[in-house]
């Protein structure tokens, strides 16, 4: 039977399809039932997700005859983009050369996308282990600078001391 389908090729390709269509779903049927709004925002903004993510979990809950709570889901996404919008998450998204959907707000938006644009500059072709280690070893540094600065300075305020005494 050259050209034809078995039936267990059919429901296998059949299951297939429904799996791919229901991944599309931002949200199983479980999670619209528990309305967990406030949660759900919180994890798109730190996600990286826009606000617009809310229409596609209005989508997926309809089926459910579940709406979302708005205004929970809104106070949530604000907490959410709190810890996404730092340097530090700019500077992992510019080592993992991943995109930046322009969620940050003006207050936090320049300082986060420096970071992004200066990690992926200066570590462009590195994995982000290796990128992470350099930084790591530079702030090592840091630390140690400082140590030695302190060192320093209490050997300055010695001296000052003695001198006062002679």
């Amino acid at each position: 039977m050259k050209g034809s389908v078995g039936r267990g090729t059919t429901l296998a390709l059949g299951l297939s399809a429904a799996l791919a269509l229901g991944g599309c779903a931002s949200m199983s049927k479980g999670d619209c039932l528990a309305g967990n709004w406030y949660e759900r925002g919180y994890e798109d903004a730190d996600g990286g997700e826009s606000a617009d993510r809310l229409q596609s979990h209005a989508k997926a809950c309809a089926k459910v005859s579940v709406a979302p709570d708005a205004a929970v889901y809104a106070r949530g996404y604000e907490a959410g983009l709190v810890d996404y919008c730092t340097p530090e998450r700019g500077y992992r998204l510019g080592a993992d050369d991943r995109e930046y959907r322009d969620i940050c707000p003006v207050g936090t938006e320049a300082d986060f996308e420096r970071a992004l644009t200066e990690r992926a500059a200066i570590f462009k072709g590195q994995s982000a282990k290796k990128a992470d280690a350099e930084v790591d070893a530079a702030r090592n540094r840091m630390d140690q600078l400082r140590g030695d600065r302190l060192g320093i300075r209490e050997k300055i305020r010695r001296w000052n001391a003695e001198l006062s005494s002679l």
